[in-house]
């Protein structure tokens, strides 16, 4: 499975719904810093969400707990620990208000099968996948969240989705989000129909809005 890394959120729960497997790529390299402190907030504090009101003080009582087991762990202890010695630091900064508003909707008290499934068997990519692949590896399943909402130009979705069709076996699926629109873009919708199946999920609410929470692509 390969999902984008963002807030951790999609990875969380796909190791709380049953995957081994979690491969994590964004174009921002310090999500995989934030990853790492979603995963040590799981794993030594037992909540799913580091709280927002902690301060550095807490983090720096965080970091002495870790035992780091990867080259991404240690990357992350060194990240962490050198954005805590800020004297302005607040971890409050991090967040978008209206963010912090939905968590409780993806909060959850058993973390078990979180922590059953957390291992140092990934790979994270740090790459933009409108523009690049991953060569070596076919997945199951791909989350993009709503990378889509971002783009508009047709030659543009014309790459992501020869990206997105070279990275899936034959039977996976892609899972995208809806979040500035309730649908799929028409231009998106007409570079994938050709190759792809599109089916719409159920509505929920979302964002103070009754509607689709997104779309699944299969391959035809």
């Amino acid at each position: 499975m390969l999902t984008v890394a963002g807030s951790g959120d999609q990875a969380f729960h796909c190791y709380k719904n049953g995957a081994k497997n979690v491969d994590l790529f964004d174009m921002n390299p310090l999500t995989i810093y934030y990853f790492y402190l979603r995963r040590w907030v799981v794993e030594y504090l037992n909540l799913f969400y580091p709280d927002k009101s902690f301060t550095s003080k807490d983090i720096k009582r965080l970091l002495k707990k870790v035992k780091i087991r990867s080259d991404y762990e240690n990357d992350s202890i060194e990240y962490w620990s050198k954005l805590v010695d800020l004297n302005d630091f607040r971890f409050s900064k991090l967040f978008w208000k209206d963010l912090v508003k939905q968590k409780q909707r993806n909060d959850f008290s058993d973390l078990s099968l979180i922590k059953n499934r957390l291992n140092d068997n990934f790979s994270f990519y740090n790459l933009d996948i409108t523009k690049y692949l991953i060569n070596d590896k076919k997945y199951d399943v791909i989350i993009t969240s709503n990378i889509a909402d971002y783009h508009s130009d047709p030659f543009i979705f014309v790459c992501y989705e020869d990206n997105l069709k070279g990275m899936l076996r034959d039977d996976g699926i892609i899972v995208c989000s809806n979040l500035f629109q309730d649908h799929v873009g028409s231009v998106e919708e007409l570079v994938f129909e050709d190759d792809f199946t599109i089916t719409p999920m159920p509505e929920d609410m979302s964002w103070g809005r009754k509607m689709s929470l997104g779309y699944v692509y299969k391959k035809k």
